[in-house]
């Protein structure tokens, strides 16, 4: 899963990546 939509899997990016995505900012931040 290195290529995930920013609202396809919000949590998985931050559990898969961490900080990786921009995705994972938002939901770091929340």
């Amino acid at each position: 899963m290195t290529t995930i939509a920013p609202e396809t899997a919000p949590d998985q990016v931050q559990v898969t990546g961490g900080v990786d995505t921009h995705c994972d900012t938002h939901t770091a931040a929340a």
